[in-house]
Order: C-alpha cells, then structure tokens, then sequence
C-alpha cells in the first residue's frame, strides 16, 4: 500500500540472472500497489526457477497494466516448473480497459510449446475484473482445481498451449453482469470435468463455456484449432446460452481480412458427455453453434429446460428433473433424478470423484455432483484463503474532517487524508502552483455553507489543478476554481472518460482553464 514497486515485480523469483528454486512465499499481502499510471507495466509477483510456491497471500486492488502474477518459462531453467499457486485471495482487481491484466499468466505466446507443469488450486478470485481473461494459460500441462471464480468479470482461457487439467472449478456469476465468464478453451487435448457453474450470463469470449474456432496454421500468438478436448461431468445452472462452440467464428469476413486472421478452423475430436444443465426459465438455445457442429461428439447429456423447445441435438436429452439448494450458489439433483446412463470413453476411468470428491465408481451420474449430499462446502468463507492475519473486510471507517486555511495546509491534508475523508476550506489565499494529486476518495468543499472559496492554479501550462490518478474518487463542493487558458482543471490519468463518474462537482464555478477535463490514454 501506499507506494509502487521501482522496477518490473514486487516479489522476483530471481536475483538478475540467477533463479529461485524450492523457494516458498506465504502469508504476505500486497494491496493497492499501483504504478501512478496506468498504462505503465509492472507485476506484483514474477515466478522463475523450478518448484517455487505461492500461498495463503492477499493481493488486490492491482489497476495499472501488467498482470498481478505471471509465471515466467523463457529458458531451461524456467520450465518444467512445477510452481504451486495455492490458497490465496486475490481480491477485487478494478477494470482496466483493454489487455494485460490478467490476475495469472502462465507463460506468453512465444513459449508456449513449453512444458510448465503450474498448479493452481484452491484459490478464490474475488470480483477480478481487470480484463476478459482472469487467468491466462499460455503454456503445456497445467492445472486448475478447485477454484473460485465469483463474480469476476473474465474466464479461465487456455488462451495457448495444450494439455490443461481444468477439473472442479466454481464459476458463480451475476445475472446483472454480461462480462462474469466461465471456461474458454483454445487449443489441443485439454480435459475439462467436473466444474459447477452458476448463474452466468456473459457472451461469445465470456461465455459459460467459450469452445473457439481457430486459424488454420496459425501462428504462435494467434488462436490455433480446438481438438481431441474432452469436457465431461460439469454442471451449469441458470446459466444463458451456456454451451457455445465456434466462437470468434468470422468466415463471413473472409473478404476484407488477411488470412492469417480469419477464424475457421473447426473445434474437432471433441467429447461432450455426462454434462448437466438445468434453467428455471427455458433457453431456447442453451448450445450455440457459432459454426458447424460437426467436430462436436455429445453423449449423454442431461437438460431441463422447463419445456422450452430447442434445436435438437443428438446426445443431448430433456429430463424433468428438481434441484436441492445446497447453498446460497450450489443446486445438485434431487433424490428422484433420472437414472440415466453415463457415457465412459477412453480416459474416463480417470474421472473418477466429483465436484465434492465422492467416489463415482458405484454411484455414477451426470454432472458436476453425484448422490444427495445435504450440504455443500462453504467455497465463499474467505478465511479458508489468504492470510491468517489481515482483516479484508475491513469497517468502513467514519470519515475525519481537515479543515485547513492555506495553500500549504490543503496540499499537506490531501496526502496525509484516508479515504473518505473531507477537506474543508475556510476563507484564505490559495493559490495553487503544482498539481495536485488525487488517488483515493476525497471530498474538498468550502467550510462556509454558502460561500464559495477560490483556489487559483498558476501551475505550468499543459498541467492541471488536479490530476486524478486510477483509485481517485473527487468531489468538489462551494468551490470557485480559476486557473489560465493554457491549463486543466482536471486531468485524468486513466486510460478512457470513465473517470467522469469518479468526479462530482456540486455548487462550484470553473473558468479560465483550457480543458474543464483532460483524460490521457495511452
């Protein structure tokens, strides 16, 4: 908190060209440890070396570019890593409008083809909104188990590299969001089984489950074709149009792109079986062919749909059936569900618990949980994550009031202010010769009721009066601000206008500035 890191990582799994190994970080919180600028790069954890773990940590609040972790494999010594990524928190991460911020990244395009081995297990990503990828696979033989997804807004991507395990996840959406995704797969021989989707409502890339066209040959960093994928024994609930195949299929351009970009190579060898849907309010396309289904093979698979007719598919049957609230987010089939025969392929007999980790060997069924448990594991107590030491959930506190009477007094109050606080004005001389800079929420009015006080800026020009950095939040109250043609009154260091909502000008008058709001991108 209260700072950024000098260089590209806050914790670096090397010392320059030397690499960590067997090395153990746990119990450490990084929050709020932003660049001062978006748009600038860095990473709060950078994995190198072999064998190394990250556990029961907090990080949150990340908002400048670059992901919060990245898992590093250029050169000999980085792959084959086996890292642990286990039991953390990683908590709110804002939007940042575009890509490159991930909460994972395993790997980049250019070493993909490498083997990684990366676990990440039992962590809950809380609300991690930086972009449409919450975690970026982007190398071989990964895992991903036992995760908690709420309502981050983005997906699991195997966006390159091949043969991930993504095994009994849970994906819990917002029926007030179209951005909360689920599982997107690019690429070969991935197994997808046993994850429990709730209430997700995200389309085509943020789809409950994305299964994406490919470029035929593509290159390295671009999409390459789905196939011999397997995606068995999950269960989606209340979920829209949760099965969607071919997506970023845009053979209908094929005219005006290049070829290296047009998406039309089909997802092939794939196995869809065992699955469950189950809709309060019928879908009527609860599979979305963005393409042909014709590399799609279904077996076994169980809907109701509540008797909304939809397109026919082979191997996908309508069942009435009920569902037994188990939790606030978890539904599993009741005793009277339909015994129904499940699909066993090659490699089934690997998929032998489920969700919960009840033995399927005698007791099989659809979906991502089998037989009548009477409860579910509480997946959102956030104290089975992170540290066992930092309150986040904090109090909110109550707000202190500074009242100040001097340019020096105001500049001082909004360094030393906590969040929330209020700045108050009485009458004096503020004339104001450097910018000001804001980076929590403050509220800065006149003490008087009704009277305004006036701040004069006589900074450089091309500079403003104030410069709200990614957490600011600024209301302006009484206030009279005056500065010259060649300044701003405010300037905003995010990278689109969405900074508008963060600024509330309530009774103030604003003249002799060339830009009311300057928003800089990058």
């Amino acid at each position: 908190m209260n700072g950024y890191s000098p260089s590209k990582a806050v914790i670096y799994f090397a010392v320059e060209d030397t690499v960590a190994n067997h090395c153990v970080v746990t119990n450490c919180v990084i929050e709020d440890y932003n660049k001062p600028q978006r748009n600038q790069t860095d990473l709060w954890i950078l994995m190198k070396g072999q064998h190394n773990q990250i556990d029961h940590c907090y990080l949150a609040g990340k908002s400048n570019r670059g992901p919060t972790l990245r898992v590093d494999l250029e050169g000999n010594q980085n792959i084959n890593n086996y890292h642990r990524i286990t039991n953390n928190h990683f908590g709110p991460r804002p939007p940042k409008g575009g890509p490159s911020a991930e909460t994972i990244q395993v790997g980049n395009s250019y070493t993909s083809m490498s083997p990684s081995y990366t676990l990440v297990a039992n962590n809950l990503f809380d609300e991690c909104n930086g972009e449409v990828e919450v975690i970026s696979s982007k190398t071989n033989f990964n895992e991903f188990r036992n995760n908690v997804f709420f309502k981050s807004e983005g997906s699991l991507v195997t966006r390159h590299g091949n043969y991930c395990t993504v095994d009994g996840n849970y994906f819990i959406g917002d029926e007030n969001s179209t951005n909360v995704g689920g599982i997107r797969i690019i690429g070969t021989g991935h197994t997808v089984t046993n994850n429990y989707f709730y209430n997700l409502h995200g389309e085509a890339f943020r789809s409950p489950l994305a299964v994406m066209n490919g470029i035929p040959k593509s290159p390295q960093n671009r999409y390459t074709q789905v196939t011999d994928v397997t995606i068995a024994y999950n269960s989606w609930i209340n979920c829209k149009n949760p099965l969607q195949f071919g997506v970023g299929s845009n053979v209908s351009q094929a005219e005006v792109l290049p070829k290296s970009e047009i998406r039309s190579a089909r997802p092939i060898r794939i196995v869809v079986a065992n699955n469950l849907i189950y809709n309060d309010k019928g879908d009527y396309m609860p599979v979305v062919a963005h393409d042909k289904l014709d590399g799609i093979q279904f077996e076994d698979n169980v809907i109701n749909n509540q008797g909304v007719a939809f397109e026919k598919i082979e191997g996908i049957s309508a069942q009435s059936f009920e569902l037994n609230k188990l939790s606030d987010y978890i539904f599993a089939p009741t005793a009277d569900f339909p015994s129904e025969e499940v699909y066993i392929g090659y490699g089934f007999d690997k998929f032998n618990k489920d969700l919960f980790g009840a033995s399927r060997e005698n007791n099989n069924a659809v979906g991502a949980i089998i037989g009548h448990p009477a409860s579910a594991p509480a997946i959102l107590d956030r104290s089975l994550y992170g540290t066992d030491w930092y309150e986040t959930n904090k109090a909110s506190a109550e707000p202190t009031t500074h009242r100040v009477s001097s340019s020096q007094e105001l500049a001082n109050s909004i360094g030393k202010a906590e969040d929330g606080d209020i700045i108050e004005l009485t009458d004096g001389d503020y004339t104001i010769s450097t910018p000001l800079k804001i980076t929590k929420a403050l509220i800065i009015k006149s003490a008087s009721a009704d009277k305004k006080v006036s701040i004069a800026f006589a900074g450089p020009a091309k500079t403003p009066l104030f410069e709200l950095n990614p957490n600011a939040e600024l209301t302006l109250k009484r206030l009279s601000l005056a500065g010259a043609k060649t300044q701003y009154a405010f300037a905003s260091l995010k990278e689109n206008m969405s900074s508008l909502y963060n600024l509330t000008i309530e009774g103030c008058e604003i003249q002799d500035f060339d830009y009311i709001l300057k928003a800089y991108k990058y």
